[in-house]
């Protein structure tokens, strides 16, 4: 149920502009005001009783003034007199004033709503870069803990390990220097022991030719106990090495045996001695034999040991005690003490010469051979041990060396292993140093961004306010 007509006195339409309203509440009746379900307010004039103008758009068939006018009835009583048009169009106005501040306040609070709106999301997204930052920088930190804990770790196992190679290396080069040591005194020990018995042996040596000597030549007499040589009868030249004479150009013969002499009986004071010429052996205990060859021990030569028994070629002239000879051979000797001798056949006189029963046999001669052999095998047994010992201490210093060159190469091989791991680190650290750079940037990107997104969310809630 609406209103057709002709309205006056609105902002929204022309005077006498034909409208239709929105449905009514109530009833409608001249000079009376309405209201619409829409809640707009209207004041109504006469009403059009015009049976032929069609309602509202009956305007359009004929004018209003045109229109019939009824007859003039019997006069009635006077209706009530309502509010002018003027009053009715101040009142519009006032309405239509009203409606525009309530939709302009109405605006201004959804504005303020959209920018409480706007703030409240930038807020929460500002809320949010915060909250993303503090967890970044939490995960960088964590990070970086872990990345440092497992440095450390690193760092602390490289260290444990070169401690544990450094104690190996010592623990070698003690053990290596202990069993040096042992070496060392082994060797000592070993080297005393074959000393010991070398100088066993020699002491041995020295009392069986003693021995020999003794049972061979006899014990020599006292000066006071000293006879006149018998004359013996020429015999052919004995040496210990050969029997036979020597010929003229012969060189010496000698008998090859242990350096100790015989006992010497004790010398009878003179008032002067002679003594041999620098560089000129001397014979002591000599006997002149049959062919004109001197027997006995020599001393200070360079070819035989002092007391060895020796037999010159034949002289060139008649010997004599404490003076110099020459043999045919040009060799020179200086002849000592002569031999004491009562057998008259001198130093090896007993041997052939004079009385049957003083020859002696040769078994002494052969156990004398014998015994220098037996020590010759002796001495060339300690040699071999020497020898031995030797090569073994060679050996065991070899192994040294090699035990010190396996060590060196590991020693090395653990040095590389530890530059290796250091770089290992360095390049770790700087891997993590340029993620931390990154993420330091992803951040500085994020917070622009946001500050940017502040910024623009300021300039809109600025914008919003002015309108």
């Amino acid at each position: 149920k609406s209103i057709s007509g002709f309205i006056s006195g609105s902002t929204a339409f022309k005077e006498n502009e034909p409208v239709t309203t929105s449905a009514i509440v109530g009833n409608a009746a001249d000079n009376t005001l309405v209201k619409t379900k829409s809640g707009s307010q209207y004041f109504l004039g006469e009403e059009d009783t015009s049976t032929t103008s069609g309602g509202l758009f009956g305007l359009f068939g004929s004018a209003p003034s045109s229109a019939p006018k009824p007859s003039p009835a019997t006069p009635a009583a006077p209706a009530p007199k309502g509010p002018s048009a003027a009053e009715i169009a101040a009142e519009r106005r006032q309405q239509a004033a009203q409606a525009a501040a309530a939709a302009a306040e109405e605006r201004k609070q959804a504005q303020a709503a959209a920018a409480a709106e706007r703030a409240k999301a930038a807020e929460e997204r500002k809320q949010a870069q915060i909250e993303a930052k503090r967890i970044a920088d939490e995960k960088r930190k964590i990070a970086a803990e872990e990345a440092a804990a497992k440095r450390e770790l690193q760092a602390r196992q490289r260290r444990e390990a070169q401690e544990e190679r450094q104690r190996q290396v010592e623990a070698q080069r003690a053990e290596r220097e202990a069993r040096e040591e042992e070496r060392k005194k082994n060797a000592a020990a070993r080297a005393k022991e074959d000393f010991s018995r070398y100088q066993m042996m020699v002491e041995s040596d020295k009392k069986k030719l003693a021995e020999d000597k003794a049972k061979l030549f006899g014990k020599p007499k006292t000066p006071e106990a000293k006879e006149a040589p018998a004359p013996s009868q020429p015999r052919p030249t004995f040496s210990l090495f050969g029997i036979g004479g020597g010929s003229p150009g012969e060189k010496e013969e000698v008998v090859q045996a242990a350096p100790a002499p015989a006992a010497k009986p004790a010398p009878v004071a003179k008032a002067k001695v002679p003594i041999a010429p620098r560089g000129v052996a001397t014979i002591e205990k000599w006997t002149l034999n049959s062919d004109n060859t001197i027997s006995g021990f020599i001393s200070g030569s360079a070819d035989f040991k002092d007391g060895a028994p020796v037999t010159t070629s034949p002289l060139t002239g008649k010997p004599s005690s404490n003076t110099l000879v020459q043999t045919k051979s040009r060799s020179k000797y200086f002849l000592g003490e002569e031999s004491s001798g009562s057998e008259g056949g001198g130093l090896f006189g007993g041997l052939f010469g004079g009385q049957q029963a003083a020859v002696s046999k040769p078994a002494p001669v052969e156990k004398i051979s014998n015994d220098a052999q037996a020590a010759r095998k002796e001495a060339q047994a300690a040699a071999a041990a020497a020898k031995k010992a030797k090569q073994e201490e060679a050996r065991q210093a070899a192994e040294a060396r090699k035990q010190a060159e396996i060590e060196a190469a590991a020693a090395k091989k653990a040095k590389q292993e530890e530059a290796r791991l250091a770089a290992e680190a360095k390049k770790q650290a700087q891997i993590e140093a340029a993620e931390a750079k990154k993420a330091a940037q992803e951040e500085a990107r994020q917070a622009a961004e946001a500050k940017k997104q502040a910024q623009i969310e300021a300039a809109a809630a600025k914008k919003a306010a002015q309108e």
